[in-house]
């Protein structure tokens, strides 16, 4: 009796030069979003293999264009560039001095035969092929900003190239609106505005944990400390100079 089950392809590595960029890729990356993604490729390396590019028969990349390109992008780079480029990196800087040095010689050795490691889609028809290269782009999900800012550190979500700020479309307002004759739509202002601090790693580590503390003795905040507010971080904070002031002022 014939197997019918489909083998699950299995990761390989090869020669980064035996993979072909896909010239119908309907996705584009800017400029600066590039230089992003190079970064988090540079500091976490091991995404690419949680992450392989997935190619069809003839080496085309159908998923994973983009860190292909990446990977180009790292393999024209000098030694002196890579590790100019990894101490600027937050997340470097971060580590310890062993693990530096290690994930440095891992991106010098690796240029020496840049590599990339690929998932096999070569069972797929033409028709699958042109699906696959859509499905995988597509986010079917989307993010809860309110989360972000409350578990997540926005300097940390910027260089992993997530775009925490979004525009408050309630408001009416478009970024397409924006141009030198841009004015405020009529009607009510929205009450909500988003402040950053620059804080040292030891201030934010206490600003932090007061949060949480006073995020959890407080429980639910009552609606006269939160003006509509739904954002955990800022209803602490606000509770917490309520109260610096009024004992001030006692």
């Amino acid at each position: 009796m014939a197997d019918t089950q489909q083998q699950t392809p299995t990761p390989e590595i090869v020669k980064l030069s035996q993979v072909q960029a896909n010239s119908a890729n309907p996705r584009s990356i800017s400029g600066a979003q590039f230089q992003r993604l190079v970064d988090s490729l540079l500091v976490l390396p091991k995404m690419l293999e949680l992450r392989p590019i997935v190619v069809d028969a003839t080496m085309t990349a159908l998923g994973g264009n983009m860190r292909y390109r990446a990977l180009c992008a790292i393999a024209d780079m000098s030694y002196d560039a890579i590790g100019n480029r990894l101490a600027q990196l937050p997340d470097f800087v971060k580590k310890t001095k062993p693990e530096q040095e290690a994930l440095l010689n891992r991106w010098l050795t690796w240029r020496d035969a840049p590599t990339a490691v690929i998932l096999r889609a070569d069972k797929l028809t033409d028709a699958e092929a042109r699906e696959f290269v859509i499905k995988d782009n597509v986010g079917f999900g989307e993010w809860d900003y309110d989360a972000l800012a409350n578990e997540w550190d926005e300097a940390e979500l910027k260089d992993w190239g997530l775009d925490v700020w979004q525009p408050d479309e309630s408001a009416g307002v478009s970024p397409d609106d924006y141009s030198d004759d841009f004015t405020l739509p009529d009607g009510d202002k929205s009450n909500v505005e988003t402040v950053s601090f620059t804080l040292t790693s030891e201030q934010a580590e206490l600003v932090k944990e007061q949060l949480k503390v006073c995020q959890q003795e407080v429980g639910e905040f009552d609606d006269a400390d939160t003006f509509g507010n739904s954002n955990k971080n800022g209803n602490a904070i606000y509770k917490i100079v309520k109260q610096w002031a009024d004992a001030k002022r006692s």
